[in-house]
């Protein structure tokens, strides 16, 4: 199990390159193959804006730790392209649904990265001051982002609107390295930030899009601790023990995070894991099987059919 912390916005690179053991090339940190593949790459703007690329494989079960020490009057807005650990639509024909997260300065939470997952989001970090100052630009209602701006300890989310998965394919066709193109993107970044709010904004009336931090806390590692039951051992009863918690909220709050069943949740990330495992070609569909914790590999086998619609073997590299 491998262990991150990351306690400055600022110096997340440096930070992560400190713990990794690896160096930082034209602000982009590329995995060492000991951690898995892939890379983080870091933009600032000098206005008060932070553009983070975050795409990557792990090859070794991993907990995030974010605790900001330091006041850094930072918010946080994450573009969820492909994180099968917090987004769900049962309806969508992706299982990956799109997903907007956008929590304040002082969110602190632990994060379990299971193994073999393919993560790729894009983080951006706002300042407070330039939140007003877009917001006061464009003439935005002052309650949509005055909210914003106050309370602390709180997280909202939503599902991206076409505007903002336009934008996102706009950014990715530009080029930082070109002094025009990164001027395109920065207004873009701009752009990316009203639609977001309005976004967020539209669905505020659902008490489920938000979420306070203790809140969150006990749903995150409720659902750490699912994922790391190969066993099946932890009942409902020892989690609402351990979290002084009632059933009908915790499972409240879970499905409003997750946007599923803890049960669902679980045979979901167990399958999506094992499918991504086979897709790297590192483990056999038997080697699979046993490490996730089924009982053979025919139980593997068809259980992953009833899930996928196609065999294990349609997902290997053999």
């Amino acid at each position: 199990m491998r262990n991150i912390k990351i306690n400055s916005i600022l110096n997340l690179l440096e930070e992560l390159s400190q713990q990794m053991e690896t160096s930082i090339d034209n602000d982009r940190l590329y995995f060492p193959s000991k951690y898995g593949s892939g890379f983080i790459q870091k933009k600032e703007f000098g206005d008060g804006l932070i553009f983070q690329e975050e795409k990557f494989v792990i090859y070794e079960d991993m907990v995030l730790t974010r605790s900001i020490e330091q006041q850094e009057d930072y918010l946080s807005l994450y573009f969820l392209i492909h994180s099968p650990l917090l987004t769900y639509n049962p309806k969508s024909k992706d299982w990956a649904q799109q997903k907007l997260l956008f929590f304040d300065k002082d969110y602190t939470f632990n994060q379990y990265y299971p193994a073999y997952l393919n993560i790729h989001q894009y983080h951006l970090f706002i300042h407070k001051n330039k939140l007003k100052e877009i917001g006061e630009r464009f003439e935005f209602p002052l309650p949509i982002y005055q909210h914003y701006l106050k309370e602390q300890g709180w997280l909202f989310q939503a599902s991206h609107s076409i505007e903002i998965r336009n934008l996102i394919k706009e950014l990715e066709q530009l080029q930082l390295n070109d002094p025009i193109q990164k001027s395109l993107f920065h207004q873009k970044l701009e752009s990316l930030i009203l639609w977001s709010l309005k976004s967020i904004s539209e669905n505020t009336e659902r008490s489920s899009n938000k979420m306070y931090q203790q809140d969150l806390q006990i749903v995150l590692e409720v659902g750490n601790l699912l994922l790391q039951d190969h066993e099946n051992s932890i009942s409902i009863q020892e989690l609402i023990n351990r979290y002084a918690i009632g059933e009908r909220k915790l499972q409240r709050l879970f499905k409003a995070h997750f946007g599923e069943s803890m049960n669902s949740y679980k045979k979901r990330m167990k399958l999506e894991q094992g499918k991504q495992m086979l897709e790297q070609g590192l483990f056999s569909i038997t080697e699979v099987s046993y490490q996730l914790g089924y009982s053979s590999p025919s139980h593997f086998s068809k259980i992953f059919k009833d899930h996928f619609g196609e065999s294990p073997n349609s997902f290997t590299n053999n």
